[in-house]
């Protein structure tokens, strides 16, 4: 299996997001949540998957937060169920309320 693609953000997007680490958490996330965007705590599966994705379609996870960019729509904070507190960033288009 192919490692996943870390997803970094500029020290301007995390300022502007409130994006960071929080203790005991692996991962930098935000619970900030979007304008239009699932609300945090929301149970969501894993709907897409592309080669290279680290999780496979069916994957449950919690939404920790959320942000909107104008160019690429919203992003989400995850917490996997099978991976306890390790946050990782999803594309919306991937997941889906459970």
């Amino acid at each position: 299996m192919r490692r996943p693609r870390a997803i970094t953000f500029s020290d301007k997007a995390a300022d502007l997001y409130s994006i960071g680490k929080e203790p005991g958490w692996v991962g930098v996330l935000t619970r900030g949540e979007a304008p239009g965007a699932m609300k945090n705590g929301t149970t969501i599966v894993k709907v897409l998957s592309e080669p290279g994705d680290f999780k496979p379609v069916g994957t449950r996870g919690t939404v920790l937060g959320s942000i909107r960019h104008s160019k690429v729509g919203i992003g989400y904070f995850i917490e996997w169920h099978e991976h306890p507190k390790v946050a990782v960033f999803v594309a919306e288009e991937k997941i889906a309320r459970e």
